[in-house]
């Protein structure tokens, strides 16, 4: 990242939890003046009361670089009200994997019929307004590493289905376990939910860094489907796997967040699309992708090349440096996304990335 910033003429600081004005000042002298600030929920507050109850003991405020907030890890409709009044409100621009504008949260009854656990009464939920132009959607986006070439690994398995949790997934694999003619892959071992414990509890990776392992078993079981399935997430957004599958090798057959197509996924073209009522187009699917027509080769790289060319991690870190640029010279007036493409809204020109 560094040397992409100096590709694009930005200074910019990843400031420590304790940092204040004066800490930067004193930086200053050493880099010169920082054009932008990325800082996490608890930067930008008043001091006092900050993430996870931590006192703030420090003030960015009136530090006269633009400030962004990186919301990148965080869902965030589920930022309570004194995070967003202290931390959000503040800001000068937010990035988000999964909110703006144009994807702000299309129906919550829906999601909490959808859901049972869903909570219709959190604060962002019930304040989709809130997320104005100031939010830029960076959605999530593969690592070269991650890419698994075509024929590298051999498919064990017609389907995959990762994380049961939500009830699309679940009855699309209840779904294909009833039938025979498709095997279906599991994530679903001891060993698998261990890992998954291990490397989101930070009282474990603060003493030992499971997610290597973790990451390679996850992938490497994909990998080996013909097929894997997934969906939005709860209130209607494009979660990591809509990107980890293709970038392993994997058809995608998901039901799609809104909008699917502004980030470049087409149904019949580079994914396949189902919903909640059409679970039986599961097993039309997974019968032509086992067919290793030709057809279906082309619309399996397809899925890949196009997480290649608009979702890999270079081409994001490019467009957040674009983003950047546009906000210290005070012309960024927020982003779109069309045909995978992210539209840069400034003051006196579109641009496409």
């Amino acid at each position: 990242m560094s040397a992409l910033a100096r590709e694009a003429d930005i200074v910019f600081g990843g400031i420590g939890y304790a940092a204040d004005t004066s800490n930067l000042r004193a930086l200053e002298r050493r880099v010169g003046r920082f054009d932008v600030i990325v800082g996490q929920t608890w930067m930008f507050g008043a001091p006092g009361a900050g993430q996870y109850g931590a006192f703030v003991p420090r003030d960015l405020r009136d530090y006269p670089a633009p400030k962004v907030l990186n919301l990148l890890q965080v869902d965030p409709y589920a930022i309570p009200e004194y995070i967003y009044e202290s931390c959000v409100r503040g800001a000068d621009a937010v990035v988000s994997t999964v909110a703006s504008p144009q994807y702000r949260i299309p129906d919550p009854c829906a999601a909490t019929e959808r859901e049972s656990w869903f909570d219709p009464g959190l604060y962002m939920v019930r304040h989709p307004e809130l997320i104005d132009e100031r939010w830029l959607m960076l959605p999530h986006c593969a690592a070269e590493a991650e890419f698994v070439p075509h024929g590298a690994v051999s498919k064990r398995w017609d389907a995959i289905v990762p994380g049961i949790g939500y009830r699309f997934r679940k009855e699309a694999r209840d779904h294909l376990a009833s039938r025979r003619e498709f095997s279906l892959a599991s994530l679903d071992s001891p060993l698998q939910r261990f890992l998954y414990w291990a490397t989101s509890d930070y009282r474990v990776q603060r003493h030992i860094d499971l997610s290597a392992w973790f990451h390679s078993r996850f992938r490497n079981r994909i990998a080996a489907s013909r097929v894997g399935i997934t969906c939005d997430g709860s209130v209607g957004y494009a979660i990591r796997k809509f990107f980890e599958i293709p970038a392993f090798g994997t058809l995608l057959v998901a039901r799609f967040f809104p909008d699917m197509g502004a980030l470049g996924f087409k149904d019949e073209e580079n994914c396949f699309a189902v919903d909640d009522h059409s679970l039986g187009r599961l097993n039309e699917v997974l019968g032509f992708a086992k067919s290793d027509s030709r057809e279906a080769v082309r619309i399996l790289n397809a899925g890949q090349e196009m997480i290649r060319e608009r979702h890999s991690a270079t081409v994001r870190a490019r467009q957040f440096l674009v983003l950047l640029e546009a906000l210290c010279l005070g012309k960024l007036s927020g982003t779109r996304w069309r045909d995978g493409q992210q539209i840069i809204l400034a003051s006196d020109v579109t641009v496409a990335l």
